[in-house]
């Protein structure tokens, strides 16, 4: 399992419409990162900058190859194309970052 982060930025004003299309992702997105072996995916924003991260099984390379020849994302990035400035790396992929540093902790349970 590999964990992921990536970033890329949005077009001024477009956050509430990205927000829109999120809260309706399609089925077959869904399905697809699923299927691709992505999950405890998040998306935060500040601004108009966006940070995801995902934990990738078995990893990132594996998974992305799924996502990469499915109709449905690029029927996904069609869809969200006026919403955003992607940042892509030489190769024209999406920008990712390793992790350097992670505290799991534990959960700390407060009396009532």
């Amino acid at each position: 399992m590999e964990r992921v982060f990536f970033m890329f930025e949005l077009h001024p004003g477009a956050l509430e419409e990205y927000q829109r299309r999120h809260d309706a992702i399609w089925p077959e997105m869904s399905r697809l990162l699923d299927e691709a072996g992505l999950f405890d995916y998040s998306i935060f924003s500040r601004g108009t900058m966006l940070y995801g991260c995902f934990k990738a099984e078995p990893d990132w390379a594996t998974a992305s190859a799924v996502i990469r020849a499915s109709d449905v994302q690029k029927r996904w990035e069609a869809y969200m194309v006026d919403l955003i400035a992607w940042q892509l790396d030489e190769n024209n992929q999406l920008q990712t970052g390793g992790e350097v540093f992670r505290h799991e902790g534990r959960l700390r349970i407060v009396p009532a």
